[in-house]
């Protein structure tokens, strides 16, 4: 669309960053980095050292971090189903 085109062309990179405010840090859960994109709309946020430094040590996006979510329910789920099956074959 040429109109979307002309604003990109004359966007400042500073009007995209809405999500400035929105940090993950190195303790923080999937679940939690999950809300925080939700929050901040973006496909992609940054993981600094510590809240007070904010020195950015990584980026962490939306999609790696569902499917690392999915893959450890998935792993919970086997897990229970592998030790019920267990002990019911006791």
């Amino acid at each position: 669309n040429a109109d979307h085109d002309a604003e990109a062309e004359t966007a400042e990179i500073g009007t995209l960053r809405h999500a400035a405010a929105y940090i993950l840090l190195p303790g923080q859960t999937v679940r939690t980095a999950l809300e925080l994109f939700q929050a901040a709309e973006t496909e992609t946020l940054p993981v600094v050292s510590d809240a007070q430094e904010r020195r950015i040590i990584g980026y962490v996006s939306e999609a790696y971090a569902l499917r690392r979510y999915s893959e450890e329910l998935e792993r919970r789920r086997a897990e229970d189903v592998g030790e019920r099956w267990f002990r019911s074959t006791e």
